[in-house]
């Protein structure tokens, strides 16, 4: 296609730059196909792409280059997007005190589909289970110290292991990355388009996290049995 600029076009000179502005319609590939130069003397020259010279030149030079189709792709955009609250929402972090990564679950979403926090899901799901088997009773000739295997960790903290490498039933892989955490939101979102249509879709972000979180995770306790 053949650009033309609206109106009267002014090229602007910034460090060694001419800048000639162009309106161009979105969702279409635009390409330049000629341009022409008329200096103070009159004189008339067609410009050339940079990158239209010899392979083997050093001098060749390209921007807004997609594959062999010179040119510039404006793909169609929305003017503005409405963010629904998060309906999921898991956060990644690092556990220096315990060697481990846990799952936070922040966010989860219920049978109903509506979102609900972490923690207040976790205390119904652990209620529920001690309702069906609640704690056994120890009777007064407990002494005065109890040994504990290790100690109890949120019911919404889900813990992430090392796993073995493909192919391989002894070696384990681990991967290196950012101690900031990683946070992961599901989300609606809803936008119009330039024509009124209204668009509605599911997105997953991944954003960084808050850093380090303590779980308070401990093996091999003693705990106190005397009745506060």
């Amino acid at each position: 296609m053949t650009l033309r600029p609206l109106g009267a076009t002014t090229a602007r000179y910034s460090n060694d730059w001419y800048i000639l502005p162009c309106d161009v319609p979105t969702g279409t590939f635009a390409a330049i196909q000629r341009l022409a130069v008329t200096d103070v003397f009159g004189a008339r020259r067609w410009i050339t792409p940079a990158g239209a010279g010899a392979e083997h030149d050093w001098q060749q030079w390209s921007m807004y280059v997609h594959g062999d189709a010179p040119g510039l792709l404006l793909p169609p955009g929305t003017p503005k997007v409405a963010d629904g609250p998060a309906l999921e929402e898991v956060q990644l972090a690092r556990d220096e005190n315990a060697n481990m990564v846990w799952g936070i679950e922040q966010t989860v979403r219920m049978p109903t589909g509506d979102p609900r926090p972490g923690a207040e899901a976790a205390a119904e799901t652990l209620a529920f289970r001690r309702r069906l088997r609640p704690p056994t009773r120890l009777d007064d000739s407990r002494a005065a110290l109890a040994y504990r295997v290790m100690s109890l960790v949120p019911e919404h903290w889900i813990p992430f292991i090392p796993v073995h490498v493909p192919g391989d039933n002894r070696s384990v892989q681990l991967q290196r990355a950012p101690l900031t955490g990683t946070r992961l939101t599901a989300a609606y979102n809803r936008t119009r388009t330039r024509t009124g249509q209204v668009i509605v879709w599911l997105t997953v972000r991944r954003d960084t996290g808050r850093g380090g979180r303590s779980s308070g995770l401990a093996f091999d306790l003693l705990t106190d049995t005397t009745p506060q």
